[in-house]
């Protein structure tokens, strides 16, 4: 029977040894900037969505608003208008 035990490494000296040859190879700014552009092509398609959501809103107020408006308070709060909030943005273009 073996009695030796298995040398343990000591995780500080992994890690720091995982760090430096992340520096020396470039690898982790690589993955960092990799990180960073797609962060911004993220940012940039929200507000790609948020633009093309603005717009149909503004081409769908004049049809889908004056109903939201003549609904009751519960309608438009609670109700089956409830997801036409965004008339209000509206309410004093029409």
């Amino acid at each position: 029977m073996n009695t030796r035990s298995q040398p343990r490494i000591n995780p500080f000296v992994l890690l720091v040894a995982v760090v430096v040859v992340f520096w020396w190879t470039g690898l982790g700014g690589t993955i960092l900037g990799s990180w960073s552009n797609h962060a911004d092509k993220i940012r940039a398609e929200q507000k790609r969505a948020e633009s093309i959501e603005q717009d149909a809103r503004a081409d769908s107020a004049s049809t889908l608003c004056p109903d939201y408006f003549a609904a009751s308070w519960w309608d438009r709060n609670w109700g089956v208008y409830s997801r036409f909030s965004w008339c209000e943005d509206f309410r004093d273009r029409i």
